[in-house]
């Protein structure tokens, strides 16, 4: 069948369908029983059955609607016959899902070999289904979750350069022990493991090549996110979490920095983030109620102006020379509202714009003056 016989037939077929149901809305027609949609589902898995093998079996993709279309027209039957076995219908959707991508793995081995992961994992699936029954709750989830992650490992165990492949492998492996184990662990110690789970992996993609240093990211902040989870479990308060995740990822990105001196800005956010830990720690002292919000705002802005102080002393080796702007306003910020309150910082913003716009004006008349 070439492709414009495909066309004509599918053509027709979607118009009698289309018909069909029209007749249907304005009653013409009966609706259309459990038995109808059988039908026309093996119809249209017939009809791509036939385009698929009148093409010499070379459009693998046309396997995926021929054996879906059959599996629910199966599925669908089976549930409305034998309600009994309504499981039975769950596996077969799950293999019809998965048998295609078998089809396109058999015809191109080397290239195809990314369908094995979803074929595996439907094949898995539908197997997994089948027994639930007899299993519990915590071990069907797992078995899921390991059914999607091992065919991410025979994926790296068949080529070493697919490393990538371990990190959903790792991830699912040990996600399923936790759902396994989660009744003898408690909610909060669930989730950290979870967290603790996925940030391994970005720890091990950087420590395989020191020459990224992107993975210290998501590994530190899912690190932290952990290790504040367990902080909540023991009841630990509020603000003494805040001001710790704070300060950890400060030092994620201050040790970018350290272990990667061109990446200069992982400066900016991690003194940043630093000052701001220190501002939540402060928050929890029994300070008077006037020098508490004073004090705050002095160490918050202050060590941001720090931070880019801190900058403009590199300008020899890096183009910093730009933050001394940020640092001297920051500087002025912090030391206005430490001595007068942070009420006065808006009067003193517009005195200020206002003597550069006189000097500014100054400067120009002097100019034209001189140039007379």
């Amino acid at each position: 069948m070439n492709s414009n016989a495909g066309r004509i037939f599918w053509g027709v077929v979607l118009i009698l369908i289309g018909g069909y149901f029209l007749a249907e809305i304005f009653g013409v027609a009966p609706e259309l029983s459990d038995v109808g949609w059988v039908v026309i589902m093996a119809i249209l898995s017939i009809g791509f059955f036939t385009l698929y093998f009148a093409g010499g079996m070379r459009d693998w993709g046309m396997l995926f609607p021929s054996f879906i279309l059959a599996g629910a027209a199966a599925a669908v039957w089976i549930s409305t016959r034998y309600e009994e076995m309504g499981t039975l219908a769950g596996v077969i959707m799950m293999w019809s899902i998965a048998l295609p991508f078998w089809a396109a793995w058999l015809s191109n081995r080397t290239s195809n070999w990314w369908a094995t992961i979803p074929a595996w994992a439907m094949t898995a699936l539908g197997v997994i289904i089948f027994f639930e029954e007899f299993l519990g709750s915590e071990m069907t989830g797992a078995l899921v979750l390991w059914s999607i992650g091992l065919p991410f490992l025979v994926v790296y165990l068949r080529d070493r350069t697919h490393w990538w492949a371990l990190i959903p492998a790792y991830a699912m492996g040990v996600i399923g022990a936790v759902v396994l184990f989660e009744e003898m662990l408690g909610g909060e110690f669930v989730g950290a493991l979870i967290l603790f789970a996925i940030a391994l992996p970005f720890l091990v993609v950087y420590t395989r090549d020191r020459a990224h240093w992107w993975p210290l990211i998501p590994a530190g902040v899912l690190g932290m996110s952990g290790a504040i989870v367990l902080l909540e479990a023991v009841n630990t308060a509020d603000e003494a979490i805040g001001g710790v995740f704070l300060a950890g990822l400060a030092v994620i990105f201050l040790l970018i920095f350290a272990l990667y001196p061109k990446n200069w800005w992982a400066i900016i956010p991690g003194g940043i983030l630093l000052s701001l830990s220190a501002t939540v720690f402060l928050s929890v002292l029994p300070l008077e109620q006037t020098w508490d919000g004073r004090l705050l705002e002095l160490v918050s802005y202050g060590g941001m102006a720090v931070t880019f102080g801190i900058l403009w002393l590199m300008r020899a080796r890096w183009s910093t020379g730009w933050a001394k702007y940020p640092a001297v306003g920051l500087a002025a910020y912090a030391v206005i509202a430490a001595v007068f309150g942070s009420e006065v910082i808006w009067p003193f913003v517009l005195i200020a714009v206002g003597v550069w716009i006189l000097l500014r004006g100054r400067s120009s008349l002097i100019d034209e003056v001189e140039g007379e």
